[in-house]
């Protein structure tokens, strides 16, 4: 009986021995070198794709604004509702408050604060009042 994985042993089996066909190892060396050349190809194309991925990815984090944390714009809320920062700043608070609802809802109060602490006077001059903290309290003569 004989083991389909086993090795032919060619002393006991020369009966089943034959030569190749004329052009059969030129055809299997020839079918070789194409496998390994669409193999180099393969890894070439992967490595080219996983390149410009790698470089679409970084262009858009360096030419993005970098995120700020919710800390920080609660810091420069006052700044940014008054139009003191900077340019880059100012884009950097924009950008976070469009894609974060809690900050934006804390800039509209802010903001909604301050505008009821401004006077407009005839003459277009801006007095502020300070509201005292705690519960105003209203008082009639």
């Amino acid at each position: 009986m004989t083991n389909q994985n086993s090795i032919p042993d060619p002393q006991t089996d020369e009966q089943s021995w034959k030569p190749c066909d004329q052009g059969a190892i030129m055809s299997l060396v020839k079918r070789l070198k194409q496998q390994r050349q669409i193999k180099r190809v393969k890894q070439v194309a992967i490595t080219a794709t996983c390149v410009l991925v790698g470089l679409f990815v970084g262009n858009q984090f360096l030419s993005s604004p970098q995120s700020l944390s919710h800390d920080r714009v609660e810091e420069l809320a006052q700044s940014f509702i008054n139009g003191e920062l900077d340019a880059e700043k100012t884009k950097l608070v924009e950008a976070h408050i469009a894609k974060c609802p809690r900050c934006e809802h804390l800039l509209e109060e802010r903001a909604l604060k301050q505008s009821q602490a401004r006077l407009v006077m005839p003459d277009n001059s801006v007095v502020m009042i300070n509201f005292p903290q705690g519960p105003l309290v209203a008082s009639t003569r």
